[in-house]
């Protein structure tokens, strides 16, 4: 039995030589394409490739893909992506990373409950790794474990990873579906601050920072302007982003407002405050969580641990 040149495993080959390139029949990839003109630059980015293939199968996407070059001419019945297409695709947050392996695993289960056997390292591409190693694999693990998303079962001996059980468990699923019921909210982030506030600059520099590291757009307060329609534009953009940040430092109405429509509205919340000005904030923060920060110097830091934490 051939093997799958991204994942390695076995798979059934077509070679078309009159074409130069190879048809891929693979359980984990799926059904593609590789023209031959692209072979050196598959084998340097399988891992990657592997991630997005085995993704867009397990999401029950059925067009074929050809991987080749940009300029070659158009099959029919193809969807055609260059490597670097492919590769530029691949996500640089982490968090982004394991919320798909999360979502792969949910579309892997059969039923709610359901057992699936990870058994060695060409599992690897389930996990949406960019380098396919014990340590990535055991980390993207841990992680949905630790957060509470999945069950793992050791089958192994005691100073074994591997063989292991993985089950995602109810809070998992719920993820997954609410993940789904937000796939057209768009990919930003509105941060309420108060403009005039000596620190803003620093802080929203800071902010979209970590939020760009976190994979996420950022939209300020200070971009809605302060003409009579602004209150329709800030629920529209507070309803259609993916999470917001609150400031508190200043005390400032217009954001307690921001973070009042946000909680009304279910969106996930984010609330800081510097640490000087923890007296004047007018919220119980043992009912809410509020991050304090010091100075812009680690607030990006501080900030994408939040982000973290709280969106993941």
């Amino acid at each position: 039995m051939s093997k799958c040149i991204l994942c390695g495993m076995n798979a059934v080959l077509n070679r078309q030589d009159n074409a130069s390139r190879t048809i891929y029949n693979c359980p984990n990839c799926g059904v593609f394409v590789i023209s031959d003109v692209v072979e050196q630059e598959v084998e340097a980015n399988k891992s990657k490739l592997a991630a997005f293939l085995v993704h867009r199968n397990l999401s029950g996407n059925s067009d074929i893909l050809m991987i080749s070059l940009e300029n070659v001419s158009k099959d029919k019945g193809y969807v055609h992506m260059t490597v670097e297409q492919i590769v530029n695709e691949f996500p640089e947050s982490v968090v982004k990373r394991v919320n798909l392996a999360l979502e792969n695993l949910v579309n892997k289960s059969e039923y709610p409950g359901y057992e699936i056997k990870i058994e060695s390292l060409r599992a690897g591409p389930i996990f949406y790794l960019d380098k396919i190693n014990f340590d990535s694999m055991a980390f993207a693990i841990t992680a949905l474990e630790k957060k509470g998303l999945i069950d793992v079962n050791h089958h192994g001996s005691s100073s074994s990873f591997f063989p292991c059980g993985v089950v995602v468990n109810a809070e998992g699923w719920e993820m997954v579906a609410r993940s789904e019921t937000e796939a057209n909210a768009s990919d930003s982030v509105f941060v309420s601050i108060t403009g005039s506030a000596d620190y803003s600059k620093d802080y929203t520099d800071s902010v979209m920072r970590a939020c760009k590291r976190s994979g996420y757009d950022v939209r300020t307060s200070a971009e809605l302007g302060s003409d009579m329609s602004i209150g329709h534009r800030l629920i529209a953009t507070v309803r259609d982003s993916r999470f917001i940040i609150c400031d508190l430092s200043d005390a400032s109405p217009h954001t307690y407002f921001t973070a009042g429509m946000a909680r009304a509205l279910g969106k996930t919340l984010i609330l800081s405050c510097r640490s000087k000005d923890k007296k004047k904030l007018k919220v119980d923060t043992e009912q809410l969580s509020v991050m304090f920060w010091d100075d812009s110097t680690n607030l990006a830091g501080v900030m994408e641990a939040a982000i973290r934490s709280l969106i993941f």
